[in-house]
């Protein structure tokens, strides 16, 4: 229960910075967020398939 807790809280802790970030760094900073999330997902995608 504790370990679940504190995975709970591993996730959710760094979205409530946000909430305390200057705009103007968090719009300097999102696409730049955005760009690598979608880079890690291809990453993923491509790892995961079956190379015959």
């Amino acid at each position: 229960m504790l370990n679940q807790l504190i995975l709970w809280s591993l996730l959710i802790i760094p979205w409530f910075s946000l909430l305390f970030m200057d705009t103007t760094k968090l719009r300097r900073f999102f696409p730049v967020a955005l760009l690598v999330t979608v880079i890690n997902t291809l990453f993923y995608q491509a790892a995961s398939t079956k190379w015959s």
